[in-house]
């Protein structure tokens, strides 16, 4: 819905979805796949017990499902000729950024509704528009490396150029804090540890050519350079206790999704013959990766429209030798 026209404008947007999910699993996997998000989300696990737990393991066997529904709402105001201002809620969780599904069959408690989008951005020129805040994906992307429901925290820059009239060319860029240390930390040591924020920087350069009036092609190459992601090995470390803390434990991921190689992060110093092993696991790659991405839109049937995709990415970052010492 639209009101008005000018500075004071401003557009209201939703959307519901309603869907039934199943997940199905081959009974012959392996049952043991250790949960590291869960491993690494608050205190560490004592790999070592004495009762013989195992640690969180994730379902690889048994199939599940169930219902989920997804809300959103959203508004943009149009605060001058040249600045709008954006805010957007939905439904989620703040420990999943690639999702706002909602689970039904809570008990009948009521669904939480989150912060999703807020944002400012300014268009100083034509074709050029300036983003600061939170806001959505400025990437031309698939699925294969970002979701579509992940949003951005940082500043981002878009720029599209009309060459003729079925040619345009465009860029993006930006700068974007993943994850920012906790200001204390260690909590309970004096010997604080410097800060360790984890950034992504991001650029793309894309075309857009229209050979016919039904016919669009898109291609763009990305690179995306992820700061200090990767974990780090601690300085010797004695941890009796899940109170106590290594050099390193805030370089462990504070989200990753299954697929990633991980090691242990902690350089556990043994105190006795039968040692507590509190450990935590960060990623054992950088992350610096080449993107390059393509789709072929044919509208002929209009409004339904036959797209092709392909996409390839790799990580420049990735050497198999050097991680292999970190694997444990």
């Amino acid at each position: 819905m639209r009101c008005r026209n000018g500075p004071g404008a401003f557009r209201f947007y939703g959307d519901f979805r309603l869907r039934y999910e199943w997940d199905l699993f081959d009974g012959r996997n392996s049952p043991f796949l250790p949960n590291f998000a869960a491993l690494n989300a608050g205190n560490p696990f004592d790999l070592n017990n004495a009762a013989g737990t195992p640690p969180p393991l994730l379902d690889t066997t048994i199939d599940r499902e169930r219902a989920r529904i997804r809300a959103r709402l959203g508004i943009d105001v149009m605060v001058t000729d040249d600045i709008t201002a954006g805010l957007r809620l939905a439904t989620g969780n703040t420990t999943n950024p690639v999702t706002t599904n909602q689970n039904l069959g809570t008990t009948l408690n009521k669904d939480t509704f989150l912060l999703d989008r807020a944002f400012i951005e300014y268009k100083p020129i034509e074709n050029v528009a300036l983003l600061f805040g939170r806001f959505a994906s400025p990437w031309f992307s698939t699925d294969d490396v970002w979701d579509e429901d992940l949003n951005f925290d940082g500043v981002a820059a878009r720029v599209t150029y009309p060459v003729t009239r079925r040619l345009n060319v465009f860029a993006a860029g930006g700068a974007f804090p993943i994850e920012t240390s906790l200001f204390n930390f260690p909590d309970n040591s004096s010997n604080k540890q410097k800060s360790r924020d984890k950034w992504l920087y991001g650029a793309q350069a894309g075309l857009e050519v229209k050979p016919t009036t039904d016919t669009t092609f898109k291609v763009a190459a990305a690179f995306y350079d992820f700061d200090s992601i990767e974990g780090q090995l601690s300085s010797p470390c004695v941890a009796l206790s899940a109170a106590d803390q290594c050099s390193t434990d805030n370089s462990r991921p504070g989200f990753a999704q299954g697929g990633n190689t991980l090691f242990a992060i902690r350089d556990l110093v043994s105190t006795s013959t039968n040692p507590a092993v509190f450990q935590y696991y960060g990623l054992a790659s950088p992350f610096r990766e080449l993107n390059i991405t393509t789709r072929l839109d044919l509208a002929t049937y209009d409004p339904i429209h036959l797209m092709f995709e392909g996409d390839f990415v790799k990580n420049m970052a990735f050497h198999a030798a050097r991680m292999r010492p970190s694997i444990r």
